[in-house]
């Protein structure tokens, strides 16, 4: 009888540590501020002969997590003011096989990367337009961030979507005057990839610590249906 005792409490312990290590979790987790940005849709249109969905995605980067953009939305809840972040959220939908097309305006300052690859634009559909102006790179030592987009494992190897933003050095805190860049990427099959930010923004590890490895800052989800 006390042998039975001693197991079901080991059990309930058990269950307990795993409910508080779950909530430690849960407490720590980044919440997107607007949940998941659904494309906006813009009609149709013909990609290689084929007529498919076409959806517009439009997101900031800022460098001061802790703010709000126009309109008084919060870049990130209880966001960390020294941290860059993308906003209004970190989560985005897409129909899959649709013609996306991204309109980015990038706040932040920048720098030089440590890979020179990811300053030309990789999975693109069409041109890459900055500030306005048709461009094949972004100057390597005056990068802001980048959106680079990979399949989680199992879904659609072979997808991979890469843009840099320049940095917005003249006025990196104005939020009327930001760095403009747009582009269109074919949204692979049905499932989960996730982005992440190429730039190294931010302490130790390379600068990819800190704000590099917390969740929703510089990374997240699109999930295309």
């Amino acid at each position: 009888m006390k042998r039975t005792v001693s197991t079901v409490l080991f059990v309930l312990l058990g269950a307990v540590v795993i409910a508080a290590i779950g909530v430690g979790f849960w407490s720590q987790a980044y919440r997107a501020p607007a949940g998941t940005q659904v494309a906006k849709s813009l009609g149709t249109a013909v990609v290689n002969g084929k007529t498919v969905p076409h959806v517009e995605l439009d997101f900031s980067t800022y460098p001061d997590a802790s703010g709000t953009m126009i309109g008084g939305q919060p870049i990130h809840p209880g966001g960390n003011p020294s941290w860059p972040a993308y906003a209004p959220t970190n989560k985005f939908q897409v129909p899959a096989g649709a013609l996306v097309t991204v309109k980015w305006n990038q706040y932040d300052s920048g720098g030089a990367l440590n890979n020179n690859y990811f300053a030309w634009p990789h999975g693109i559909y069409g041109p890459l337009v900055v500030n306005g102006k048709v461009t094949d790179h972004i100057d390597l030592s005056n990068v802001g961030h980048t959106f680079t987009v990979r399949g989680e494992p199992g879904v659609d190897s072979g997808f991979f979507v890469s843009v840099a933003s320049p940095a917005n050095g003249d006025s990196p805190t104005d939020t009327s005057k930001p760095q403009t860049v747009e582009f269109s990427f074919i949204a692979g099959a049905k499932g989960t990839y996730a982005w992440n930010c190429e730039f190294p923004c931010g302490l130790s590890i390379g600068g990819f610590g800190a704000v590099m490895s917390s969740y929703g800052y510089m990374s997240g989800y699109l999930y295309a249906v």
